[in-house]
């Protein structure tokens, strides 16, 4: 036999389905402008004979749990006709729109193509990377460089300096350092060494704890940005430490958050964040994430090789990548002696200088520069014409040396070497000037 407590779910069910149906009659009942305490009664007539037809599970079993009475049961589904009532309110839309068609402003202007052309151009904060205003997102895995990168770019929007060939224009700047906190006191010790100058008035740093899930944190902190800066929020699990990033729901909070301080301070914020475990599938997280972007700048590292790349641009070129380099600067010492350091990001040219040296032609050059190169080695420098610290040989010591070298006839070597070495010359791998050569 069931027992009363499995009767009271199936009971706790039906009526669940009773009530849906109730909603549902109840809709069209307004729809059909019935009355409703008339039509409560031929739904509550409907149901017995329901019942009757179709005898409850419970009532099978022999067990009777606590039932509503008529005029109960009455009065729960006039709440049910209540509830279905807000829900078809649509249904006046037609109404609404005839009222919103007779205002002198409509909400909504459409724009055709001369509007459209006559539109202010698309301003950008870092041309053809960040946009003026929005939301941006620049990430990549741990100890790819992403922090010094975002600081190194945030100076240069500061200081209004082009950025890897990137036209900037000045803004104020907000960077909340909630990562690393005790380190950004020598990462701007040595952007000043490395640069030779101090950091830029229009860069200012915060360094308290920051929630973008707080409402008061967002509040206090767009209390403070300048009008028209960009914030920077290093990093985004930092500023959501409690939230799951990879639920919509979480996600989504967080992105509200992010918008809504973008949209009080008018502002770009860019979220500095961690790529998954899989980082060739980008952010980490809810792909939300990246959908909401306006500007996405991934960084990559495979060893000591680093590059970031606009990975979105909606209204830009992406996959445009640029290589650079962490170099290491000396700040001090400590007591015991050890070096304090921190790094500075410089531009890696090493591949476009392997893509444009200048190699010998012909097999000649190519036995004179290789006879040639241990000299260098053992050098001076400081000669007349050459560049400084560049080891220069004498020019006849270079003609003796590579003739010596060479394969031809003996009265023809001198010759060939002296050919050689202008030709090296003139294709720019070596320099001469005054009887002394040197590697360009």
């Amino acid at each position: 036999m069931m027992t009363e407590r499995e009767a009271r779910k199936i009971a706790e069910r039906a009526f669940r389905r009773a009530y849906s149906q109730a909603a549902y009659r109840a809709s069209q009942a307004q729809v059909q402008g019935k009355d409703l305490r008339k039509w409560a009664d031929e739904c509550l007539e409907w149901r017995s004979a329901y019942d009757t037809k179709h005898p409850p599970k419970w009532a099978a079993a022999g067990c009777f749990p606590p039932c509503p009475d008529l005029e109960a049961r009455r009065a729960q589904i006039a709440d049910l006709v209540s509830s279905a009532s807000a829900k078809f309110e649509p249904l006046d839309f037609p109404d609404q729109v005839e009222q919103a068609r007779a205002s002198n402003e409509p909400r909504y202007k459409l724009l055709g193509g001369n509007e459209l052309r006559n539109l202010p151009p698309l301003a950008w904060r870092v041309r053809g990377v960040l946009p003026a205003v929005g939301l941006a997102a620049l990430y990549g895995p741990s100890a790819s460089g992403k922090s010094f990168l975002a600081f190194d770019m945030a100076a240069a929007i500061a200081e209004g300096q082009d950025w890897f060939g990137c036209r900037v224009e000045a803004a104020p700047v907000v960077y909340a350092a909630l990562e690393g906190e005790a380190g950004f006191k020598l990462r701007a010790q040595a952007w000043e060494t490395s640069r030779g100058r101090t950091l830029p008035d229009g860069l200012r740093m915060m360094l308290q704890s920051f929630k973008l899930t707080e409402a008061q944190d967002v509040i206090d902190l767009a209390a403070v940005v300048p009008p028209g800066a960009i914030v920077f929020v290093d990093t985004l699990n930092r500023a959501a430490p409690t939230s799951d990033e990879n639920s919509s729901r979480d996600m989504g909070e967080i992105l509200e958050a992010a918008k809504r301080l973008q949209a009080v301070t008018g502002c770009l914020v860019v979220l500095i964040h961690h790529t998954g475990k899989d980082s060739t599938r980008g952010l980490r997280g809810h792909s939300s994430l990246f959908a909401a972007m306006d500007a996405a700048i991934e960084v990559s590292r495979d060893g000591d090789r680093r590059e970031w790349k606009v990975a979105k641009s909606k209204d830009g070129k992406d996959g445009i990548a640029h290589q650079f380099k962490l170099q290491v600067e000396t700040l001090g010492a400590e007591e015991t002696g050890e070096a304090i350091t921190s790094c500075v990001v410089l531009c890696d040219t090493a591949n476009q200088d392997v893509r444009t040296v200048k190699l010998p032609q012909g097999g000649n050059q190519r036995v004179i520069l290789d006879a040639l190169r241990p000299m260098f080695s053992a050098g001076e420098t400081g000669k007349p014409g050459a560049p400084p610290f560049h080891p220069c040989i004498e020019l006849e010591a270079a003609i003796s040396a590579g003739a010596a070298r060479l394969t031809c006839a003996t009265d023809r070597r001198a010759t060939r070497t002296r050919e050689a070495i202008t030709g090296l010359v003139a294709r720019g791998v070596m320099g001469c000037s005054d009887g002394w050569l040197w590697l360009a």
